[in-house]
């Protein structure tokens, strides 16, 4: 079971993998470097909201800057649930993950 602390900083990313055109989008725990949720074939907005809304109340309150690929389903999807989120849009935020 995940835990339900407060978590400040988050990030979401997207990876292809295998050489192909199959994506996973990551959920991260910027701060400790931990992946929260982990999504395969996910580009689309519905499954991003559904990731982050999977979070404990706590956690979507306290967010604070969010970095986030510049997908726009993911920008959407964070608007629509943190919305008191501050938004840092990455080209790469790979370094984190």
């Amino acid at each position: 079971m995940r835990d339900t602390e407060s978590i400040e900083h988050f990030g979401i990313v997207e990876k292809r993998f295998r050489a192909s055109h199959q994506f996973v989008t990551i959920l991260d725990d910027l701060d400790c470097s931990q992946v929260l949720e982990m999504v395969v074939e996910s580009r689309i907005k519905e499954t991003t909201k559904q990731m982050l809304i999977s979070l404990a109340e706590k956690q979507r309150t306290h967010v604070q800057p969010i970095a986030i690929d510049m997908w726009q389903a993911f920008t959407t999807a964070v608007r629509n649930v943190l919305t008191r989120a501050n938004i840092a849009h990455e080209r790469s935020i790979s370094a984190y993950t």
